[in-house]
């Protein structure tokens, strides 16, 4: 969590999602995730460990005909996540 921050987006501001794991400590605890892209370029990572229902939030992005973009492994870059659906600018 570091950038915690609050922000309000509509389902039209989205480019589509993937589905992905997070694995944490050297023990590789892990905990499934839906990764979101934005047509601004960011990405919010939801994981379900914060999240009560995330199959109900998956559903809901399935019934607005949001993208998806296929499952991501979790790979990490220097100090943060590298995410495989960024658009290279």
């Amino acid at each position: 969590m570091n950038k915690f921050k609050t922000k309000k987006n509509t389902f039209d501001d989205i480019l589509g999602y993937s589905k992905s794991e997070v694995y944490f400590g050297k023990n590789l605890w892990k905990s499934k995730s839906i990764v979101i892209y934005f047509n601004n370029g960011e990405t919010s990572e939801f994981l379900r460990i914060f999240i009560s229902d995330l199959e109900l939030f998956e559903k809901e992005l399935k019934r607005r005909k949001v993208k998806y973009l296929g499952f991501e492994g979790y790979k990490t870059g220097w100090f943060y996540r590298q995410y495989e659906f960024v658009l290279k600018k």
